[in-house]
């Protein structure tokens, strides 16, 4: 089991998970839906995730690598390898290319 304060939400915008420390570039992402939680940690996510090494044992990320440059996402990977307890798991959601070339395909954008 994954305690609670051991998880973190890389690029979580204006999405928020119960349980979770929540990183994001823009603070004006905590006003965008009412009731909001505050983003605790204000970073940007390609260059450094100011926290200490081996600090968490579970991080996710959605839809926010996509938005990377190549050379971003280098760095990002090496900061999440950096923060990541040994064993640790790093999730990453992305948008299925197939799916979207066959959307464009079939001009269903």
């Amino acid at each position: 089991m994954i305690s609670t304060n051991k998880r973190l939400y890389l690029g979580c915008g204006g999405d928020r998970i119960e349980g979770f420390i929540h990183a994001d570039i823009d603070f004006h992402k905590n006003y965008k839906k009412k009731n909001l939680k505050k983003i605790d940690i204000i970073c940007d996510i390609a260059t450094k995730i100011p926290v200490p090494h081996n600090s968490f044992d579970f991080i996710y990320s959605r839809h926010t690598l996509e938005h990377l440059k190549y050379r971003e996402l280098i760095n990002h990977l090496i900061e999440v390898h950096k923060i990541l307890n040994y064993r640790g798991i790093y999730r990453i959601c992305v948008p299925d290319l197939d799916k979207q070339i066959e959307a464009y395909q079939k001009k269903k954008f």
